[in-house]
Formats: structure tokens, sequence, C-alpha cells
């Protein structure tokens, strides 16, 4: 398999080559009979600042698709062992002072300098922006583990064989919480559960969750609200992103979105007993 950066512009390779050195990292990380692998880099292409990277085929679907396909126990075990995949990632890639505070403030500075017109012209938006900021004092003074993230840690990202899940589309370059990597999984698992045809998903979304979460481990309850808070953070930059894009995207964003605002809203607060 061999794949291109896709912007034509000089230097837009350094993301292919990140992604190979990432890949030359993970390389005897995650063991087969856990069902966990890494697509294999066979060679890194580069020429005027254009690169292409070359991995060995693997021949696997990836984890929306299997909802498709797979009977819901099965579809449990692979996102069990897409937690698995990610802890494993987080463990071996964490900083060297692994536990600080969320950096929450930051993030709702960045969404309201961003799309506070969009979202506060948006009945839901808002009442969940009013939510993520009301709640930043609580998370903000929890410590989570901190580690070189994926940084686009999604279930289309994770591709199944029937054996063994890959990641892909890794290039370990960013410092973060590691909920930052969870929390978007997990919101990508919503709202894959509000298109047509992924009606396990819909329907069974409380086991996956429940599997990919012990799959990657050690979330108590204080470290399960930040996870709330950065879903809740993560969905009002989709809306905000959706609203700024024209009226279809707003529409679409109405039907997609908007209703997950008011559900994440509320398990933030039951967990921080509001």
């Amino acid at each position: 398999m061999v794949k291109l950066a896709r912007s034509v512009d000089a230097g837009a390779g350094n993301g292919i080559r990140r992604e190979y050195e990432a890949l030359r990292k993970l390389q005897g990380l995650f063991s087969s009979e856990e069902g966990l692998a890494a697509l294999t880099p066979l060679a890194c292409f580069e020429v005027a600042g254009h690169a292409a990277m070359a991995t060995r085929w693997f021949e696997g679907k990836n984890a929306i698709y299997w909802s498709s396909t797979a009977r819901l126990p099965e579809l449990a075990g692979i996102y069990r062992l897409a937690g698995l995949l990610l802890r494993k990632l987080h463990d071996a890639f964490a900083l060297d002072d692994r536990m600080r505070p969320l950096d929450a403030e930051s993030k709702v500075i960045y969404l309201l300098d961003r799309y506070a017109t969009r979202l506060r012209g948006h009945a839901a938006g808002g009442r969940a922006l009013d939510v993520l900021r009301d709640t930043l004092p609580q998370v903000a003074t929890t410590k989570l583990e901190w580690s070189w993230t994926h940084g686009d840690f999604k279930p289309e990202n994770i591709l199944y064989d029937g054996h063994r899940v890959v990641v892909l589309d890794t290039q370990l370059n960013v410092r973060g919480a590691v909920v930052y990597d969870i929390a978007p999984f997990l919101d990508h698992m919503l709202l894959a559960g509000r298109t047509f045809g992924n009606h396990a998903i819909r329907t069974g979304y409380a086991l996956l969750e429940q599997e990919f979460l012990a799959g990657y481990g050690g979330l108590d309850r204080g470290k399960l609200a930040a996870l709330r808070w950065a879903q809740l953070y993560f969905m009002l930059c989709y809306l905000g992103r959706y609203r700024s894009a024209g009226v279809v995207s707003s529409a679409y964003a109405q039907y997609k979105v908007a209703p997950l605002l008011g559900r994440l809203s509320k398990e933030l607060q039951k967990l921080l007993g509001g």
C-alpha cells in the first residue's frame, strides 16, 4: 500500500515522513497474541519536498464498517481491542512528567475565539457552551495522564481483519492529555450511530463504549468526568465548524450533532454531582 501527501505544496510530505517514523517506532510494541498490530513500514520516498510511504498491505476493514456486518459480541470485541491498543500506545510514549492537569482553559478560549458567534446563535450549542464553561473549574483540577498522542484516533482509523486490529494515520507528534485521543473516538462513535446503516452502533453504543473503555482501563470517576468534558468540547467544535460552512452544513449539524450536546452535558453534570 502506498500513501501520498494530499497537498501539492512543497513540504507537504513532512506529515508522511512523520507517520513513517511513527510506524517504525510502533514495530514490536503490540503483541499478535493479543490481537494487536501496527502497519509494517517498508519505505518512505521523498522528492522536492513531497513524500510517499509504502507499507505492507493489511487486509482489514475499519471499525465503522464492521458495525454493519458483525454481530454485537464480535463488534464489542473489536472496540475492546481498540481501547487496549490505545492504552499500549499511550503507555509506551508517555511524557516524563506524566500526570498533569487538563489544559481546559485554553480549549475554551480557542472555542470562543473561533466559534462563539456560531454557538451562541444556536440554542443547544449555547446551552452546551455554558455547561462547558461552568464545569471548567472542576475538571481543570483533575490530574490526568499526558503522552505523545495519536491526534486523530477514531473508529475509521482502526482496521480489523477478523483476528487483529491495526491503527492508521498516527504521527505521534502532539503532546497532550490522553483524553484528547479517547474523546474523539467516542464522539465519532456517537456520530456514526446517527448515520443510516450503523444500527449496531446506535443500539449497542453503551456496550461498545463500555468495552472500549474497559480495554483502555484506568479511568476513575474524576478522569471519566474529564473525558466527558473533552467529548463535549470536541462536539461543540464540530457544531461550530459545520455552522461556519453554510446552510446545508448547518442543517446537517442540527440533525447529527445538536442532539448529542444535551446528552453529553447531562452525563458530565451527573459525574460532577450537578
